[in-house]
C-alpha cells in the first residue's frame, strides 16, 4: 500500500466515523445529510482506484432514490462535505419514479451506471451541456457514442414535479433543473468524475 492509498484510507475512515464537521463554506457533512449514504463515497473511491483513477471529488448520483428526491450530489472527498445537491432525471425506459433497468446499448433509452469521467462542455440542442466518458467496459463505455450528456431540462423542476407527481424522463442523459444549470454543469465538470449508483 503506497502513501496515496494510505491517505485515502484515512479519509474514508474519517468520513465514515463522522469525524468531519459541518462547515458552511463547504456545505453539509455527508454524515449529517438526512439521506445521503456515506458508503457511496467509499464505493466511488474503490471503483475509481480499481480503474487507476484517484479523484479528490465526485458527482454522485444515487438511482436507488426516486426521482422526486434530490439525488445528485457533488462531494469533496477530503472534506467529506456535499457542496451541491440537485434533482436529476433518469431515462424513460429505465422506470417510472424509480429506475430499475440500465443499459450500455445505443437506442435503449435507458440510463447508464458506474463510473464516468467528465469531458468537454458544448452548446447543443439542449443548450449548454457536458459530455462524459464511461470508464467501465461493457457497463457504460458506450456513453459518448450514445450521446449521454449532462444538460438542463424543463421537465426537471419542482413545478413539473408538483404538477405531475414525478419528474420527466430523458432518453438516457443526466438531465438537471434549468435553474442555474450552467453553473451546476461547470461544477460537475470540475468534480472530474460522475459515479452512478443503483
Amino acid at each position: 500500500m503506497n502513501y496515496c492509498d494510505i491517505a485515502r484510507l484515512l479519509i474514508i475512515i474519517s468520513i465514515l466515523s463522522g469525524c468531519t464537521s459541518s462547515s458552511p463554506q463547504h456545505g453539509i457533512s455527508i454524515k449529517e445529510h438526512p439521506y445521503f449514504k456515506p458508503l457511496l463515497v467509499e464505493s466511488a473511491i474503490s471503483r475509481s482506484n480499481s480503474l487507476g483513477e484517484t479523484p479528490s471529488s465526485f458527482t454522485i448520483i444515487d438511482y436507488t432514490l426516486p426521482s422526486e428526491v434530490e439525488r445528485l450530489f457533488i462531494v469533496d472527498v477530503e472534506s467529506g462535505h456535499i457542496s451541491h445537491q440537485s434533482l436529476v432525471a433518469h431515462a424513460k425506459q429505465s422506470g417510472y419514479r424509480l429506475p430499475t433497468r440500465f443499459s450500455n446499448i445505443n437506442g435503449s433509452n435507458q440510463s447508464s451506471v458506474g463510473l464516468f469521467k467528465t469531458g468537454e462542455t458544448y452548446f447543443g440542442i439542449n443548450g449548454y451541456s457536458l459530455r462524459i466518458d464511461g470508464l467501465e467496459v461493457g457497463i457504460n463505455d458506450k456513453a459518448r457514442s450514445r450521446f449521454i450528456v449532462v444538460h438542463g431540462a424543463d421537465y426537471v423542476s419542482e413545478a413539473f414535479l408538483k404538477h405531475n407527481g414525478t419528474l420527466g424522463r430523458s432518453e438516457g442523459c443526466f438531465a438537471i433543473p434549468f435553474d442555474g444549470f450552467e453553473d451546476v454543469i461547470n461544477r460537475i465538470k470540475e468534480s472530474g468524475y460522475i459515479y452512478v449508483h443503483h
